[in-house]
């Protein structure tokens, strides 16, 4: 297997980061894992692990800045039912869907979700 591609460490931190402040780590982490050209159920389940472990550190923050109000946690249980339907949809996906296609998908994801962030910047006060 050898050494992982550099910059993984620093990428993720910046995903972290990201993420913590402004719900965009995905771009950084998809630059990392997107050159790695893992199988799709690999990648998939790579950027789920990190996210999974992203959002359980962001917990004990957010609450202390008070960022779970009634409606916000009303919000969540009436689209958590949801959850597994996104899930089965996508494995079902992940599963039919060749190598070729799908990181061609993944990389004009985030290559729209680049200029999205970049207008969005650009019209930030």
């Amino acid at each position: 297997a050898g050494r992982p591609p550099r910059g993984g460490t620093a990428l993720a931190a910046v995903s972290g980061y990201t993420s913590f402040i402004a719900h965009a780590g995905g771009p950084p982490v998809m630059m990392y894992l997107l050159p790695q050209r893992l199988p799709s159920r690999v990648y998939v389940a790579t950027l789920n692990a990190f996210f999974l472990t992203v959002n359980a550190a962001k917990l004990l923050p957010y609450g202390w800045n008070g960022q779970f109000s009634a409606a916000n946690l009303a919000a969540s249980a009436m689209l958590s039912p949801l959850v597994p339907l996104g899930v089965a949809i996508g494995a079902w996906l992940t599963g039919r869907i060749n190598q070729r296609m799908f990181y061609a998908a993944a990389q004009a994801c985030l290559l729209a979700t680049g200029i999205a962030l970049l207008a969005s910047a650009g019209s930030a006060p």
